[in-house]
């Protein structure tokens, strides 16, 4: 059985993306912007508060995208 993760992707390579991370009491929420680099995605999750995604593990190959979802 296959298991994987689905993501939205919100940007392509050479896209810039402005990352937000962190939100407690304790710290400010730190900014940084990462560019994509070629051959790669940025991916989020829709659930942001409770997602592990490209904010947390870094962009990911096009190579590893298995599929395409669609919602009509």
């Amino acid at each position: 059985m296959y298991t994987g993760i689905l993501k939205r992707i919100v940007a392509t390579e050479g896209q810039r993306v402005l990352v937000h991370i962190g939100k407690s009491s304790d710290s400010p929420m730190q900014k940084h912007v990462v560019v994509v680099p070629a051959g790669h995605v940025f991916v989020v999750g829709d659930n942001l508060g409770n997602s592990e995604d490209s904010r947390h593990f870094g962009s990911i190959s096009t190579k590893k995208i298995l599929m395409k979802a669609r919602y009509n």
